[in-house]
Protein backbone atom coordinates (compact mmCIF):
# COMPACT_ATOMS: atom_id res chain seq x y z
CA UNK A 1 0.00 0.00 0.00
CA UNK A 2 2.82 2.42 0.83
CA UNK A 3 5.13 3.23 -2.11
CA UNK A 4 8.38 1.38 -1.63
CA UNK A 5 10.35 1.79 -4.82
CA UNK A 6 13.60 2.82 -3.13
CA UNK A 7 14.27 -0.23 -0.94
CA UNK A 8 16.92 -2.86 -1.59
CA UNK A 9 16.75 -6.21 0.19
CA UNK A 10 19.97 -7.79 -1.07
CA UNK A 11 22.73 -5.28 -1.73
CA UNK A 12 25.42 -7.82 -2.60
CA UNK A 13 26.13 -7.03 -6.25
CA UNK A 14 23.75 -4.16 -6.91
CA UNK A 15 24.68 -1.49 -9.43
CA UNK A 16 24.34 2.24 -8.76
CA UNK A 17 21.37 4.05 -10.27
CA UNK A 18 21.92 6.35 -13.23
CA UNK A 19 20.70 9.95 -12.95
CA UNK A 20 17.68 9.11 -15.12
CA UNK A 21 16.84 6.11 -12.90
CA UNK A 22 17.03 8.30 -9.77
CA UNK A 23 14.55 10.77 -11.25
CA UNK A 24 12.26 8.00 -12.56
CA UNK A 25 12.00 6.18 -9.25
CA UNK A 26 11.41 9.41 -7.33
CA UNK A 27 8.68 10.37 -9.79
CA UNK A 28 6.97 7.01 -9.20
CA UNK A 29 7.16 7.61 -5.44
CA UNK A 30 6.14 11.29 -5.48
CA UNK A 31 3.02 10.71 -7.57
CA UNK A 32 1.91 7.40 -6.08
CA UNK A 33 -1.76 7.37 -5.00
CA UNK A 34 -0.73 6.83 -1.36
CA UNK A 35 1.00 10.22 -1.29
CA UNK A 36 -2.26 11.97 -2.23
CA UNK A 37 -4.08 10.19 0.59
CA UNK A 38 -1.31 11.18 3.00
CA UNK A 39 -1.52 14.86 1.97
CA UNK A 40 -5.31 14.75 2.30
CA UNK A 41 -5.15 13.34 5.84
CA UNK A 42 -2.26 15.57 6.95
CA UNK A 43 -4.02 18.69 5.65
CA UNK A 44 -7.13 17.80 7.66
CA UNK A 45 -5.05 17.29 10.80
CA UNK A 46 -3.20 20.56 10.18
CA UNK A 47 -6.45 22.47 9.77
CA UNK A 48 -8.08 20.84 12.80
CA UNK A 49 -5.05 21.66 14.99
CA UNK A 50 -4.75 25.22 13.64
CA UNK A 51 -1.32 24.79 12.03
CA UNK A 52 -0.35 27.58 9.66
CA UNK A 53 -3.24 29.83 10.64
CA UNK A 54 -2.26 32.21 7.83
CA UNK A 55 -3.99 29.87 5.39
CA UNK A 56 -7.34 30.53 7.05
CA UNK A 57 -10.22 28.13 7.64
CA UNK A 58 -12.90 26.47 5.56
CA UNK A 59 -12.44 24.77 2.21
CA UNK A 60 -10.08 27.50 0.94
CA UNK A 61 -7.79 27.11 3.97
CA UNK A 62 -7.87 23.34 3.59
CA UNK A 63 -7.03 23.63 -0.12
CA UNK A 64 -4.06 25.87 0.61
CA UNK A 65 -2.82 23.46 3.28
CA UNK A 66 -3.20 20.53 0.86
CA UNK A 67 -1.27 22.34 -1.89
CA UNK A 68 1.41 23.32 0.62
CA UNK A 69 1.77 19.73 1.92
CA UNK A 70 1.92 18.42 -1.65
CA UNK A 71 4.60 20.97 -2.60
CA UNK A 72 6.63 20.28 0.57
CA UNK A 73 6.52 16.51 0.09
CA UNK A 74 7.15 16.51 -3.64
CA UNK A 75 10.05 18.98 -3.39
CA UNK A 76 11.61 16.98 -0.56
CA UNK A 77 11.24 13.73 -2.51
CA UNK A 78 13.02 15.19 -5.54
CA UNK A 79 15.77 17.04 -3.68
CA UNK A 80 16.55 14.12 -1.32
CA UNK A 81 16.07 11.31 -3.84
CA UNK A 82 17.17 12.71 -7.21
CA UNK A 83 18.67 16.21 -7.38
CA UNK A 84 21.30 16.04 -4.63
CA UNK A 85 22.04 12.29 -5.08
CA UNK A 86 22.72 12.93 -8.78
CA UNK A 87 24.99 15.90 -8.06
CA UNK A 88 26.81 14.22 -5.14
CA UNK A 89 26.81 10.70 -6.61
CA UNK A 90 24.96 9.19 -3.69
CA UNK A 91 22.47 6.33 -3.78
CA UNK A 92 18.98 7.39 -2.63
CA UNK A 93 17.85 3.83 -1.92
CA UNK A 94 17.36 2.30 1.51
CA UNK A 95 19.46 -0.84 1.92
CA UNK A 96 17.73 -3.07 4.49
CA UNK A 97 19.76 -4.64 7.24
CA UNK A 98 17.06 -7.35 7.52
CA UNK A 99 18.85 -9.36 10.21
CA UNK A 100 19.71 -8.90 13.84
CA UNK A 101 17.85 -7.77 16.91
CA UNK A 102 15.08 -5.18 16.88
CA UNK A 103 17.24 -2.57 18.63
CA UNK A 104 20.18 -2.82 16.25
CA UNK A 105 17.90 -2.73 13.22
CA UNK A 106 16.06 0.29 14.63
CA UNK A 107 19.33 2.16 15.17
CA UNK A 108 20.42 1.20 11.67
CA UNK A 109 17.15 2.45 10.11
CA UNK A 110 17.19 5.76 11.99
CA UNK A 111 20.85 6.48 11.24
CA UNK A 112 20.36 6.00 7.48
CA UNK A 113 19.22 9.64 7.28
CA UNK A 114 22.83 10.47 8.24
CA UNK A 115 24.68 7.60 6.56
CA UNK A 116 24.12 6.50 2.99
CA UNK A 117 25.82 4.55 0.27
CA UNK A 118 27.66 6.40 -2.45
CA UNK A 119 27.41 5.38 -6.07
CA UNK A 120 30.89 3.94 -5.46
CA UNK A 121 29.37 1.46 -2.98
CA UNK A 122 31.10 2.99 0.05
CA UNK A 123 29.30 4.43 3.07
CA UNK A 124 29.38 8.21 3.47
CA UNK A 125 27.60 11.06 5.22
CA UNK A 126 24.11 11.49 3.76
CA UNK A 127 24.53 15.02 2.44
CA UNK A 128 21.62 14.37 0.06
CA UNK A 129 19.17 13.98 2.96
CA UNK A 130 20.30 17.06 4.88
CA UNK A 131 20.78 19.31 1.84
CA UNK A 132 17.56 18.01 0.27
CA UNK A 133 15.44 18.72 3.35
CA UNK A 134 17.14 22.14 3.69
CA UNK A 135 16.52 23.03 0.04
CA UNK A 136 12.86 21.97 0.24
CA UNK A 137 12.48 24.08 3.41
CA UNK A 138 13.98 27.17 1.78
CA UNK A 139 11.73 26.68 -1.24
CA UNK A 140 8.71 26.45 1.09
CA UNK A 141 9.29 30.08 2.10
CA UNK A 142 7.96 31.03 -1.34
CA UNK A 143 4.45 29.71 -0.63
CA UNK A 144 4.02 29.24 3.13
CA UNK A 145 2.28 32.07 5.03
CA UNK A 146 4.55 35.03 5.83
CA UNK A 147 4.26 34.32 9.57
CA UNK A 148 6.07 31.01 8.96
CA UNK A 149 9.16 32.58 7.38
CA UNK A 150 11.11 32.46 10.65
CA UNK A 151 14.19 30.53 11.61
CA UNK A 152 12.15 28.49 14.11
CA UNK A 153 9.49 27.62 11.52
CA UNK A 154 12.13 26.66 8.98
CA UNK A 155 13.97 24.44 11.48
CA UNK A 156 10.66 22.85 12.46
CA UNK A 157 9.77 22.05 8.84
CA UNK A 158 13.24 20.69 8.09
CA UNK A 159 13.15 18.53 11.22
CA UNK A 160 9.71 17.28 10.28
CA UNK A 161 10.84 16.31 6.77
CA UNK A 162 13.87 14.42 8.14
CA UNK A 163 11.69 12.75 10.81
CA UNK A 164 9.27 11.51 8.14
CA UNK A 165 12.23 9.95 6.33
CA UNK A 166 13.35 8.26 9.57
CA UNK A 167 9.86 6.83 10.00
CA UNK A 168 9.84 5.71 6.36
CA UNK A 169 13.17 3.92 6.94
CA UNK A 170 11.68 2.11 9.94
CA UNK A 171 8.75 0.95 7.82
CA UNK A 172 11.09 -0.18 5.04
CA UNK A 173 13.21 -2.12 7.52
CA UNK A 174 10.45 -3.94 9.39
CA UNK A 175 7.40 -4.10 7.11
CA UNK A 176 8.60 -7.15 5.13
CA UNK A 177 8.89 -9.05 8.44
CA UNK A 178 5.45 -7.95 9.64
CA UNK A 179 3.70 -8.61 6.34
CA UNK A 180 5.02 -12.16 5.87
CA UNK A 181 2.31 -14.76 6.40
CA UNK A 182 2.99 -16.77 9.50
CA UNK A 183 2.68 -20.53 9.03
CA UNK A 184 3.46 -23.23 11.47
CA UNK A 185 5.12 -26.38 10.30
CA UNK A 186 4.50 -28.41 13.40
CA UNK A 187 3.04 -31.90 13.10
CA UNK A 188 1.07 -31.36 16.32
CA UNK A 189 -0.89 -28.55 14.68
CA UNK A 190 -2.20 -30.83 11.93
CA UNK A 191 -4.86 -33.37 12.84
CA UNK A 192 -3.68 -36.89 12.13
CA UNK A 193 -7.09 -38.06 10.96
CA UNK A 194 -9.17 -35.73 8.88
CA UNK A 195 -12.76 -36.69 8.13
Amino acid sequence: MVPNFLTVNDSGSIRPLTTAQKYNVVTRTAFDWFQFGWYTAKSGIDQWSGNEAGYGNGIHGYGKRWASNFADGTAENYFVGAVWPSLLRQDPRYFRKATGRFGSRTVYAVTRVFVTRGDSGHHQFNFSEILGASTATLLANMYHPAADHTVDSNLELMSLLVSYDMLANMLKEFWPDVSKPRTRHNAHDTPANTP
